[in-house]
């Protein structure tokens, strides 16, 4: 007697950012200021992938006082452009507001393709700015910044 089964394997699409960091950013009221460094970003994927960054509207540490992402600028990856956040509400996470996002590689349904073996994909390049409105009150302003890396689903 032979038996056998017949099995299904699948394989599962993976994406991690493995590695970023925060832009800092220092000013006074009026300036275009950009961060001290560039940021870099560190991603790898077994499918075909875009990239995207949102920021939340900046909020001062210490009093009820914010100004809006739109005056913050991010260029890099293969976006060579600054180009500044929208400021028009989108989705929301956790109760926090999100805007519409910047793509540094693909877009909403554009996706970079995938190569073999799920190479490390690096950028070195992002450059943060920010326009700080005149007559900002002194002091730490803070947002929340995401980096989103999302796969094409088949």
């Amino acid at each position: 007697m032979t038996s056998w089964a017949n099995d299904e394997f699948g394989v599962y699409s993976y994406a991690e950012i493995t590695s970023t960091g925060w832009p800092v950013i220092g000013g006074t009221p009026g300036e275009n200021a950009s961060a001290n460094d560039n940021i870099s970003i560190t991603t790898r994927t077994n499918a075909n992938w875009s990239l995207a960054v949102n920021v939340t509207n900046l909020g001062h540490k210490n009093r009820p006082v914010s100004f809006n992402n739109d005056t913050i600028y991010l260029r890099g990856a293969y976006s060579t452009a600054f180009r500044n956040f929208s400021n028009t509400e989108g989705q929301t996470n956790n109760g926090q507001s999100l805007f519409a996002p910047i793509y540094l590689v693909g877009g909403d349904n554009t996706y970079n393709d995938s190569e073999r073996d799920m190479p490390s994909n690096t950028f070195t390049d992002l450059q943060w700015k920010c326009a700080i409105p005149s007559g900002t009150l002194a002091g730490a302003y803070t947002a929340q910044l995401y980096y989103h890396l999302r796969v094409e689903n088949d």
